[in-house]
């Protein structure tokens, strides 16, 4: 690897979400030369069930939208790599990026690769992943046809998802540690919907304490918050949608070490930057938008964060 030609950019795009395709596109139309690195072309959203507040769309499958948003970045020129981002290395004023078999440089780099999901944390959650424990209700509900299954969480893609897989199971408990409507953090649209779904019962202020079965999910004991009212619920599968952990590469800037708030959110200022020269961060995994985590959000920061590039390459000619 380190005796193929260094190929050189201006800028790096680190993720090909809403915020990393946004970036993108501006990066095109303002001249930049750059290149788009994800792993997963659209990001996220490409689980996403349903969007009902993305401008332009009454209602679209997220899957649809992120296959626009690929073709809207290719059509305006931006070129973009699936692979994996395994190291970043910061020399002199340049950024070295460790791509699949590949090394890159460029001057600036902008870091929009969302988060991953979030476990339980529970023994045995790890052996069950894919044996009735699932983190894409996208990918996996069509299993689940006419059975019984549970959805945690509390936010959009956890109500949605319960709306999703209540089209498809015989019955749904979502299980929330929300004590009531008033706490969850979900759009009230969704939230009304799923109190009047027929097939969705939901347990309010509600944690699970473990998993049952063996070699496949069987149920899971649930407990209220202060570990009372334990009961155990048979199910077929349950699906975890409870937010997301940074989904950093490894970042070796010497001296240097990338700002993150209390929440482990990179700290970005209103033009994208960071505390690092040269290294702007848009989306979901940043502190920006008043921590507002919508698709319209990331895609403004992505736009914001490819014109600050613009300004920061002209300023450091």
């Amino acid at each position: 690897m380190e005796n193929k030609k260094i190929r050189f950019y201006d800028l790096i795009i680190l993720g090909a979400g809403p915020a990393g395709l946004t970036a993108g596109i501006y990066a095109s139309r303002l001249g930049i030369n750059h290149v788009v690195i994800g792993e997963e072309i659209g990001g996220q959203i490409n689980r996403a069930y349903k969007i009902g507040n993305f401008p332009s769309e009454s209602e679209i499958q997220g899957f649809e939208l992120a296959q626009k948003m690929v073709k809207a970045a290719k059509d305006n020129g931006v070129d973009v790599k699936i692979g994996k981002v395994k190291r970043i290395k910061r020399e002199r004023e340049n950024f070295f990026v460790w791509f699949e078999d590949e090394k890159i440089e460029a001057k600036s780099i902008i870091l929009a690769t969302g988060t991953e999901r979030k476990k339980l944390g529970l023994p045995r959650e790890k052996e069950l992943t894919g044996r009735g424990v699932h983190y894409c209700f996208v990918c996996d509900g069509a299993f689940y046809q006419d059975k019984i299954v549970a959805m945690v969480g509390g936010g959009n893609s956890a109500l949605t998802g319960a709306l999703y897989l209540g089209e498809i199971a015989k019955k749904v408990f979502l299980i929330c540690i929300e004590k009531d409507k008033n706490e969850l953090l979900a759009e009230t649209i969704w939230i009304e919907k799923v109190i009047n779904h027929p097939k969705i019962e939901i347990f309010w202020g509600t944690r699970i304490k473990e998993l049952l079965g063996s070699n496949f999910l069987e149920g899971v004991k649930i407990e209220n918050s202060v570990g009372e009212n334990k009961r155990a619920i048979k199910l077929d599968g349950i699906f975890i949608e409870i937010g997301g952990l940074l989904n950093l590469p490894q970042m070796d800037f010497s001296s240097e070490k990338l700002d993150l708030t209390k929440e482990k959110l990179v700290k970005i200022k209103e033009d994208g930057s960071t505390n690092i020269k040269g290294f702007f961060a848009a989306g979901e995994l940043t502190n920006g938008s008043n921590k507002m985590k919508q698709i319209v959000t990331a895609m403004s920061e992505g736009a914001i964060a490819a014109k600050s590039v613009f300004l920061y390459l002209k300023s450091n000619l």
